[in-house]
C-alpha cells in the first residue's frame, strides 16, 4: 500500500477501535489495536506504533506472549527502531517453542537479522532455518506456510545474513526466492527491497549493468509507494553505480551532492563522502 492508501486504513482503524471501546469488546480492540500498530510502522511512525502495540497489550485477555500476532508486530516494531537486544529477549528458544511452525520460523529470523546486527553467534539459529528450509525445498507453496510472505521474510533474512558474510551470489539466491514469492502476492515494498539487496549485491561483484537494473526498478517502486527514505537509499545507491561504470561522471556527480546536500539520512551522507572522496 501507498501512503495514500495508509492513511485512510488507519482513519478505518481507529473508527473500529472507537466502536470496539463503546462496545467494551476487548478483543475487537486487541484485533484493532494491532492493525493500527502496522499501519504505523509502514508509515514509519514509530512513536504512535509504541503507543499502539502497548495499548494491544493492555487489551488482550490472558498471558500477552501467549498471542503470536502480538509478538510478530513486536518484533517488526523492534526491528523498525533497531532495538535488537529486545528482539533477543522475546525470541529466545524456551519462549518460541510453543509455537506453530510458522511463527518460529518468523520469529527466528528476527532472531538471527539481530545476532547478525550485533555481531553475535547465530549458527544455531541458523542451523534450524536451514533445517526448516531444507524441509520446505521443492514444496514451497504447501500447506506447512500459512502466510507466503513469513516465507519471503525468512529467504530475505537469509540473503542478508549471506550479504554480511559476502558470499554475494548465494544472496542473491535467497534474494530471488524472496522476490519471486513477493511477486506472487503482490508484495510491492518486499519486491523494492529485494531488488535493491539485489542491486547491491550485483554492484559487489561488478555486475554494473544487472545491478542498475536492479537499482532502478527498486527506485521505482520506492516511489510508487511514496517512500521517501528508501527512495533516496535506492536513488543514492543507483547513483553510485553508475559513477563508478558511466562515461557521464559529471551529471551523476552533480545529483550526488544535491543529495548530499539536501539529505538527513547520515548514511546516504557518508556513502556520497566516500565514493566522491575516493575520486
Amino acid at each position: 500500500l501507498t501512503k495514500n492508501q495508509l492513511t485512510p486504513a488507519l482513519y478505518n482503524y481507529l473508527e473500529a477501535y472507537k466502536k470496539f471501546t463503546l462496545l467494551d469488546h476487548k478483543e475487537g480492540k486487541f484485533k484493532s489495536s494491532l492493525k493500527i500498530t502496522s499501519v504505523n510502522i509502514k508509515l514509519q511512525d514509530l512513536t504512535s506504533a509504541l503507543e499502539w502495540i502497548q495499548n494491544a497489550k493492555l487489551n488482550f485477555e490472558g498471558e500477552i506472549n501467549s498471542s503470536e500476532e502480538y509478538l510478530l508486530l513486536l518484533a517488526e516494531y523492534y526491528l523498525n527502531s533497531k532495538s535488537y537486544g529486545d528482539i533477543l529477549l522475546i525470541t529466545q528458544k524456551d519462549k518460541i517453542d510453543k509455537f506453530d511452525f510458522n511463527t518460529r520460523i518468523e520469529l527466528t529470523a528476527y532472531r538471527i537479522f539481530s545476532l547478525t546486527e550485533l555481531s553475535l553467534d547465530y549458527s544455531e539459529e541458523l542451523f534450524f532455518l536451514l533445517s526448516s528450509l531444507k524441509m520446505l525445498d521443492g514444496s514451497r507453496e504447501n500447506n506447512f506456510v500459512k502466510n507466503p510472505l513469513t516465507l519471503s521474510f525468512v529467504y530475505y533474512v537469509m540473503g542478508y545474513v549471506y550479504a554480511r558474510d559476502s558470499d554475494w551470489e548465494t544472496a542473491i539466491n535467497y534474494f530471488n526466492y524472496s522476490l519471486k514469492v513477493d511477486k506472487s502476492n503482490s508484495n510491492y515494498i518486499g519486491i523494492a527491497d529485494n531488488l535493491y539487496a539485489i542491486g547491491v549485491a550485483e554492484k559487489n561483484l561488478n555486475q554494473y549493468e544487472s545491478a542498475k537494473k536492479s537499482l532502478t526498478s527498486a527506485f521505482e517502486i520506492y516511489n510508487f509507494l511514496d517512500d521517501g527514505m528508501n527512495s533516496e537509499i535506492a536513488e543514492t545507491m543507483l547513483l553510485i553505480v553508475k559513477y563508478l561504470n558511466d562515461n557521464d561522471k559529471d551529471g551523476t556527480e552533480k545529483r550526488l551532492i544535491e543529495l548530499l546536500n539536501k539529505s538527513s539520512n547520515e548514511d546516504v551522507k557518508n556513502r556520497i563522502r566516500g565514493i566522491l572522496q575516493k575520486d
